[in-house]
């Protein structure tokens, strides 16, 4: 079963933040409670007839030149969202992003020479369908760069780098009171109303791994 980021504003799929996205720094559940989960399955297959982006965006993966770039987006995010600054430092990007066992894949968007915004994901897979696919953690684009297409075409590059890799779906979450990220992500795939999000965290994913006593109420 699949759990699962925002708009052209905040989408940490995490966290009003502009998408799980978000758990700092990349998981789909990070929004808690809070959030609404949003599933594509075919990859953004439908609404063909959409308008195409109105400037000339790059995307491409992220590498390690881009750490402190990369960086900054992610703090951004977690401001954005209302939250702490985020722990996802330039090390914590190259630590995590590389060798042999990366945690996610990093895209980036350049607009006007500048990085305008990024993508973070990570592989996962669906049992009820027997296919493989992403969780978009994070989704930001700079507030400069807004409403030009930048956030359209990072979900899109996403989707073509799931598919490429034999993937067939994308789940995301966005913080429930974020209008505008949601009224972006309906344009791109459905949001799963049936679906609850939950999370570990600190002392009670401290004590779930113990295998602590429930508590009365569980």
């Amino acid at each position: 079963m699949l759990p699962a980021g925002d708009s052209d504003q905040a989408c940490r799929s995490r966290r009003d933040h502009g998408g799980m996205r978000r758990i700092h720094p990349a998981s789909p559940m990070r929004r808690g409670p809070q959030a609404v989960m949003i599933a594509a399955m075919g990859l953004f297959t439908r609404k063909r007839s959409e308008t195409a982006p109105q400037a000339e965006i790059a995307v491409r993966r992220a590498g390690r030149g881009d750490a402190e770039a990369v960086a900054e987006l992610a703090r951004a995010l977690s401001l954005a969202d209302g939250g702490r600054p985020s722990r996802f430092t330039a090390q914590a990007y190259l630590r995590d992003g590389f060798g042999d066992n990366p945690a996610f894949t990093v895209l980036v968007a350049e607009c006007d020479g500048q990085v305008a915004g990024y993508a973070l994901y990570y592989p996962g897979y669906d049992t009820d369908r027997a296919t493989r696919g992403v969780y978009l953690a994070d989704l930001f684009v700079r507030e400069g760069f807004r409403r030009r297409g930048v956030a359209r075409a990072l979900m899109r590059a996403v989707a073509r780098a799931a598919r490429a890799a034999g993937g067939s779906w994308m789940f995301w979450s966005v913080i429930r009171r974020n209008k505008a990220a949601r009224k972006f992500y309906r344009t791109l795939a459905t949001e799963l109303s049936d679906v609850i999000v939950c999370a570990a965290f600190g002392r009670g994913f401290d004590a779930l791994s113990r295998g602590d006593p429930p508590k009365p109420d569980d």
